[in-house]
């Protein structure tokens, strides 16, 4: 039960499995079916996707996992928006495809152009990457306009944006918000922005950058991922 509660309810069988394995505790993936059928216990499972076109075309989609053998080669950059009594608070991250790494968020009342900036720089700031790095996003406005393209090219950085009416080519981002909503978000009510970006920060850098596993990863979390990579 501690390790379920430690991944807020979350985990599967298998990813559960590898977190008591971690603890020291080896136990095998049926036998923890097994038991959490026992208990009455099952991780959360995330609705519904309706997947939203975007409509404005500028840079050429150049970013697949080729691309991102390495830290720091290929960034995704995408928004949310979460509800709160206040209205909504919009969420903007930059994820390192290589290793599923939050590198860099902001969040705002308004989804203007400043809300992708303030991301991204919190981005360059940690990590202050090589030149060369590709940046992928939708074909939002705030992504392709003037200001936001200054910073890219002050960066040298190069920008990719997903085909028309194909979303999907963001799926790294579009995963990590759909396991936000369900591993942390479904099921509170906030008053306040205030309550709901110490939420988000809490499920970022407390649970998601450094203890989330993926299978992906190979049941690594995302910080695990990286410093063995640099290790090898």
């Amino acid at each position: 039960m501690s390790a379920f509660e430690r991944s807020e309810e979350t985990y599967g069988s298998r990813r559960l499995s590898q977190a008591v394995t971690d603890l020291g505790i080896k136990v095998g993936r049926f036998k923890v079916r097994r038991l959490m059928r026992e208990l009455a216990i099952k991780a959360k499972c995330p609705k519904a996707k309706v997947w939203r076109k975007q409509a404005v075309d500028f840079a050429e989609n150049i970013a697949n996992e080729q691309c991102a053998m390495t830290p720091n080669a290929l960034w995704v950059g995408d928004i949310t928006y979460i509800p709160t009594d206040e209205g909504w608070l919009y969420l903007a991250v930059v994820i390192d495809w290589f290793s599923r790494l939050i590198v860099g968020w902001s969040v705002s009342d308004t989804p203007d152009s400043h809300l992708y900036i303030q991301a991204l720089q919190l981005a360059i700031h940690r990590r202050k990457p090589p030149s060369e790095v590709i940046f992928h996003s939708d074909r939002g406005s705030q992504y392709s306009s003037q200001a936001f393209r200054q910073i890219l090219t002050e960066a040298k950085m190069v920008h990719s944006q997903s085909r028309a009416g194909k979303c999907t080519d963001n799926a790294v981002t579009e995963r990590f918000f759909r396991s936000l909503k369900v591993e942390k978000l479904n099921g509170y009510r906030f008053k306040t922005r205030e309550q709901a970006l110490l939420c988000v920060a809490e499920y970022i850098e407390d649970f998601y950058n450094p203890r989330r596993l993926h299978s992906a990863l190979g049941n690594r979390s995302p910080m695990q991922f990286e410093m063995d990579c640099l290790r090898t």
